[in-house]
């Protein structure tokens, strides 16, 4: 490595270099803050005799004549677009001779080293036409999207302080001869691996994002032709198929479901792999990238993230999309992430995807699946229950890989899919009818969600290919949200102010329309007129009834959700709560109080089951558990205001505690409460580890309750 201080004149001015931005970079974008920052410091230069730092430039050689930035792209494209701006607004030719010749371009070469930069691929072209323009200013020159990249946006707020600042009598020859006493640190690498050196200078977080770390990261190590290779066959290509702005959810899920599981340790600590530490995480995964591997090493890995992106590209719908169209897997996977917005179920879903690609099972069998994972999606929606958290994705796609694919796969992903415990259960028809019948659907569900459930209703009644298009449908509360005065002497005929409160969000009083705000909150007389000529059967049906009374509200609730048994299914082999022979299976999101006069048998902590008799062995488990995780996190318990009654419930004696647990030497935990308290202690514990470390463990808790 050779480092020294240098000014910008030196660096830049080296003879036939071209300063190369890899393909691995981000894009140019510099706003227009940092340009003001950038002309001000060199504004200040001017008339004074000294230098202004402006921060750390690193290369490396490839060949001859060509100079790779590592790092500082952003300030020599500034500083380019800085003295183009200058050349256009000066007329003194010998000024304008020198920035072209010394700063711009190589005036002896010819092709890609001419300009003295060039820039990754999306900024090259509107780069070379604001160097290569005679008056660059002139915006029919350029197209719509150049006038709007930051390249062309900065070069022209550049001309204009610039133009301002001449004609207020600053001389541009004073400009230009402050851009040269700007310096720089100049590392130039030789032996050095780029990725450890750039991780090094970007240590503090310049703005990059994620995946700008993880291409950098794939390609830093490739000589810079192997880095044109990979960038423009693989990850171009994911760009192009996932957009930008689904790249880093997908290199999540990609992740998690190559793993099998979102659990990874973190500087000593249990922690999940989300978009924080994704970087960190696929460095674990992957430790043989970035080490100057061959390059076929690096594109096997490149290729396994194109096909997988090539699947997820099935997951991503907007409302532009014309259902109609769509193949049949696609109307299914249109369903669970679009209208469902099931995000993290990509991960399971590409592990199927996987499969069905490779002919190891068939569509039938695919949309089958897929038809398992909207039901469990739907039916923990309405039961409130966790659904695809990114844990119970990844276990799923554990407890299926290691089995065979054959004719019994179906069953295995059932199997698979009802094996959660608590809040990740598959909730069972009775548990998904009771929420539909008496729950608050359109509270749960909010307007989205119950237009799903309502239309998804309708299509499986008679004349269902009459219906509106989908889109067209709004949800309709029959008694309405806001009474007015003819209403409240209504309900109060039928049953009173109490049953209103009661019903009105419930799946019986909710119907679809194509009218919502021309009905409002009319009287039902009135209504009843306008559902007569609705094309949704269960709407149509309300102009024959006589009265809209709660128990109509919940008979035609109990109807509509006997259908729903049968669009969001369970194989009836599955349809009973796990661990029903030693009790029903809660978690820490339970009402504790409902606990009194009882004993636990079983409680699971972190994936491992423990027999138990009484409350307090829950206490102590949890305890010591959580302290062989992280002693140093558990030890900040001690002072914890969290718990019930803002007790000291974990301390370093056991002075004070009536009854206690020892943890360790001079730690202990106070056991002697009810089983509400206990249960609280239990949750505090939990929820300080998710809060301090950035875990979930809060569903990792579980126990059953013992026979009396």
């Amino acid at each position: 490595m050779d480092v020294k201080k240098t000014d910008i004149k030196r660096f830049i001015t080296s003879s036939d270099i071209v300063f190369v931005i890899p393909v691995y970079q981000r894009n140019y974008d510099w706003k227009k803050e940092n340009c003001t920052q950038l002309y001000m410091d060199i504004k200040t230069l001017i008339g004074m005799d000294k230098t202004h730092f402006i921060g750390t430039v690193c290369y490396k050689m490839d060949g001859r004549y060509q100079s790779v930035i590592i790092d500082g792209q952003q300030r020599i494209t500034s500083v380019m677009l800085l003295l183009k701006a200058l050349y256009d607004v000066s007329d003194d030719e010998r000024l304008k001779d020198k920035i072209k010749n010394q700063f711009l371009t190589n005036p002896y070469a010819d092709g890609d080293l001419k300009l003295k930069l060039k820039p990754i691929k999306k900024d090259e072209e509107v780069f070379k036409k604001v160097m290569n323009a005679s008056d660059a200013v002139d915006e029919d020159y350029f197209t719509k999207e150049e006038l709007n990249s930051n390249i062309y946006r900065n070069y022209k707020y550049f001309y204009e302080l610039i133009t301002s600042d001449i004609r207020s009598g600053i001389n541009g020859q004073d400009i230009e001869d402050a851009v040269e006493r700007l310096e720089v640190v100049e590392i130039c690498l030789t032996e050095e691996n780029p990725q450890v050196i750039f991780e090094s200078l970007n240590s503090t977080g310049l703005g990059l994002t994620n995946t700008d770390l993880l291409r950098n990261y794939l390609l830093m190590s490739m000589d810079y032709k192997d880095q044109e290779y990979l960038y423009q066959n693989y990850w171009m290509q994911i760009e192009n198929l996932l957009d930008s702005e689904n790249m880093e959810l997908f290199m999540v899920h990609y992740l998690i479901m190559k793993r099998k599981s979102n659990d990874i340790s973190e500087n000593g600590k249990s922690a999940k792999i989300t978009a924080r530490n994704l970087y960190y995480a696929f460095k674990k995964q992957f430790p043989q990238i970035g080490k100057g591997n061959a390059k076929e090493e690096v594109e096997e890995c490149f290729k396994d993230m194109y096909r997988y992106a090539r699947f997820y590209k099935h997951f991503i719908y907007d409302d532009s999309i014309n259902v109609r169209n769509l193949q049949p897997v696609d109307k299914k996977l249109y369903e669970l992430f679009f209208l469902l917005a099931e995000k993290n179920a990509a991960i399971l879903v590409m592990y199927l995807f996987d499969k069905f690609d490779r002919e190891l099972i068939d569509q039938d069998t695919f949309i089958k699946t897929i038809d398992i994972c909207i039901s469990f999606s739907f039916r923990s929606k309405v039961c409130n229950r966790g659904g695809f958290s990114p844990q119970f994705a990844a276990l799923s796609v554990q407890k299926l890989d290691p089995q065979p694919i054959d004719d019994k796969f179906l069953s295995r992903f059932w199997s698979a899919m009802t094996s959660g415990r608590g809040r990740y259960a598959f909730p069972t028809n009775s548990e998904f009818k009771i929420a539909l019948v008496n729950g608050n659907t359109y509270q749960s569900l909010r307007s989205a969600g119950s237009k799903y459930l309502l239309y998804s209703i309708e299509k499986n009644m008679p004349h269902s290919k009459e219906l509106p298009e989908y889109k067209n449908g709004t949800v309709e509360h029959v008694m309405p949200q806001t009474l007015s005065d003819s209403w409240k002497k209504y309900i109060a005929k039928h049953g009173g102010i109490e049953k209103y409160e009661k019903y009105t969000h419930s799946l019986g009083n909710l119907t679809l329309t194509n009218y919502n705000s021309s009905l409002s909150n009319k009287e039902f007389d009135i209504k009843k007129e306008e559902y007569k000529q609705s094309n949704y059967a269960f709407t149509k049906e309300l102009a024959d009834v006589s009265e809209w009374t709660s128990e109509v509200i919940v008979s035609r609730g109990e109807r509509m959700a006997d259908i729903a048994t049968q669009i969001w299914i369970i194989d009836e082999d599955y349809d009973q709560n796990p661990g029903t022979e030693i009790g029903v299976v809660y978690d820490l999101n339970a009402d504790f109080a409902a606990f009194f006069g009882t004993k636990p048998a079983v409680v699971s902590i972190l994936g491992e089951e423990h027999s138990v008799t009484n409350w307090s062995d829950i206490v102590s488990l949890v305890a010591d558990k959580f302290y062989m995780l992280a002693p140093d996190t558990f030890r900040g318990l001690i002072n914890c205001n969290d718990f019930p009654g803002k007790k000291k419930v974990i301390d370093l004696d056991d002075s004070n505690m009536p009854a206690a647990h020892k943890i360790d030497d001079n730690l202990y935990i106070s056991t002697k409460y009810d089983v509400v308290n206990m249960l609280n202690i239990v949750k505090t514990i939990v929820c300080y580890f998710d809060k301090h470390d950035d875990t979930d463990f809060i569903n990792d808790v579980w126990f059953t309750l013992r026979k009396k």
